[in-house]
């Protein structure tokens, strides 16, 4: 009736709160810090650990990560199990993280912009039925990805 406003907003009031809360509780279990967030696309984390595996307890290497505008491309190789693959989804779980206002499993000092999409190519996309080999599976996945994408972040 007549109170259904009052209602609704207290309502979305205490949403915002309980969301708020949620947070500061995973920056708590992260051990999260605050990372700068500029609008030049760049992306300097220090000692940055994957959420997942620190959520899980496991003593994970943290890792150095930068990209910057003008060097847009990062290089990581090693041998299997080296832990490649865990610092770029460690990058993507940032990005991911402060795209919801949330803090990240990093050192002080990181930055990490808003980005209108992440996407990730992971795993071996190959399919016997469509005759696409492992890397021509990857291309047509990468030029899937090259559509979603401007010049800005």
């Amino acid at each position: 009736g007549s109170q259904a406003p009052a209602v609704l907003r207290a309502s979305l009031a205490v949403s915002r709160l309980d969301m708020a809360a949620a947070r500061h509780l995973l920056a708590l279990d992260l051990a999260a810090v605050r990372p700068e967030v500029r609008g030049d696309g760049d992306i300097a984390l220090m000692q940055a650990r994957h959420p997942v595996l620190v959520l899980r307890g496991v003593d994970a290497v943290p890792n150095d990560l930068a990209l910057h505008r003008h060097r847009p491309a990062l290089v990581i190789s090693g041998p299997n199990a080296g832990g490649k693959t865990v610092a770029l989804k460690t990058v993507g779980l940032s990005a991911l993280l402060v795209q919801h206002g949330c803090w990240v499993p990093a050192g002080e000092g990181s930055r990490l912009d808003l980005f209108r999409s992440v996407l990730a190519a992971i795993g071996d996309a190959q399919t016997v039925a469509e005759g696409l080999s492992s890397f021509s599976a990857h291309l047509a996945l990468l030029r899937t990805m090259s559509s979603c994408c401007t010049s800005s972040a």
